[in-house]
């Protein structure tokens, strides 16, 4: 199935695990077979057709209202003369038949715009407020910084657990939350009206997003933030002595990622663009990528066929044998390992595991994975979340997250 909202392939379950929309509130076009949001409206984005029922005209509603008082007058006429006694004359009884001739034009034209414009005009849309049940609260998506984790629900609320010595954890009164990102001590949130909310240490002003619009994606890199426009272009604050920021020139982009010195692009047509400290010429010959992860020091793409490329450090074997990964659905990064995840629900791990992140290809029934400095965070298809790694500040502590989820 492909998700309405962010036309993502969704394998199972009732809510995307990329934006967490909820699947059960979908219409499907009797004409062409498309599927699309209640809330797009009533017509068809495919072919244009109308999916629910139309309203009538004010013109039609007046002839019908005029044609069952004829009816009506005549049965009373009939009845009277089969009863033998007078029929007053047509002029004593029957009321002014009411048509488009007969009322006047100003009554008509007050009638007409009483109905929204909407329904003769295809190209805009009447909001339908969906009744469809929400279903549980759910944990959507996963991300880890230095010694935090952020979990994303689906009904738009963030919590985060582990270290709170920057106040990276303030993220309690959060709403509508739809994209989250960590990295180092801070933690950033995108709303779906396209605002982004910021929590952590802001030494250098990386959390100064307040005035930031119109955002369609995010990432939290050690000392900036960076945010994806609607219109592919690129915006940045915080530390940029490296260069990180220098993102002005960027356009057609639809999704970034960020460490401590480079911040990273990818492109709508599937390439990666870099600005910062982290250069390599084979970043140039990547296509065809859909999504990235990066590390202080390496970098990983999974091209649309599954299959994955990385570049960067590798004194761990963090980026050994990856072109071997197939079906990956995708992957996320930490200080010396690469973790990957497989469409059929399985982690795989390369790297370092002085931590023990290996443990993680243990798992299965996984939707989506995350990764910290040192840790592994996974959600699994009941929605149980799992962890594994360093967890001196809490970091993995999913326990009392796991009691809590709605049965």
């Amino acid at each position: 199935m492909i998700c309405p909202r962010c036309h993502k392939e969704v394998q199972s379950g009732n809510y995307c695990s990329h934006c967490g929309y909820n699947l059960k509130d979908e219409v499907v076009c009797p004409s062409c077979g498309g599927v699309q949001s209640r809330q797009d409206g009533p017509f068809c984005r495919q072919c244009g057709k109308r999916i629910g029922k139309k309203s009538r005209s004010a013109i039609a509603q007046i002839a019908a209202v005029a044609a069952a008082l004829v009816v009506l007058l005549l049965a009373w006429k009939i009845a009277a003369e089969l009863r033998g006694g007078k029929t007053p004359s047509t002029a004593e009884t029957m009321a002014p038949v009411i048509t488009p001739d007969t009322l006047p034009q100003q009554e008509i034209q007050e009638v007409e715009t009483f109905l929204p414009e909407t329904i003769s005009q295809p190209e805009q849309t009447i909001p339908v407020q969906s009744t469809a049940d929400p279903g549980p609260r759910r944990p959507i998506a996963v991300d880890g910084g230095n010694r935090h984790t952020a979990i994303l629900y689906s009904d738009g609320t963030v919590v985060t657990i582990g270290d709170d010595t920057y106040a990276q954890r303030s993220t309690s009164g959060w709403r509508d939350i739809v994209q989250i990102s960590t990295f180092a001590d801070h933690t950033v949130g995108l709303r779906a009206d396209g605002a982004v909310v910021a929590a952590g240490s802001n030494v250098y002003g990386q959390c100064e997003v307040s005035d930031w619009t119109d955002i369609v994606a995010v990432a939290a890199g050690s000392w900036h933030t960076v945010g994806v426009k609607s219109d592919g272009t690129v915006v940045a604050v915080g530390a940029n002595q490296s260069g990180q920021c220098d993102v002005g020139q960027w356009k057609d982009v639809r999704a970034v990622a960020a460490n401590n010195t480079s911040t990273f692009a990818l492109t709508q047509d599937g390439r990666v663009l870099t600005c910062g400290t982290f250069q390599n010429s084979a970043l140039e010959n990547w296509s065809d990528i859909v999504s990235l992860s990066v590390s202080t020091n390496h970098v990983v793409g999974v091209h649309s066929d599954g299959t994955v490329s990385a570049v960067g450090g590798n004194a761990h074997g963090q980026c050994d044998n990856l072109a071997k990964w197939l079906d990956t659905r995708m992957v996320a990064v930490g200080e010396g390992y690469t973790a990957g995840l497989r469409e059929k629900g399985t982690v795989w791990v390369h790297g370092i595991d002085d931590c023990n992140q290996h443990a993680a290809m243990h798992w299965s029934n996984v939707i989506a994975i995350g990764t910290g400095k040192e840790h592994i965070i996974g959600i699994k298809e009941d929605g149980t979340l799992v962890a594994v790694g360093t967890d001196d500040s809490g970091q993995c502590d999913v326990y009392n997250l796991n009691q809590m989820l709605e049965q």
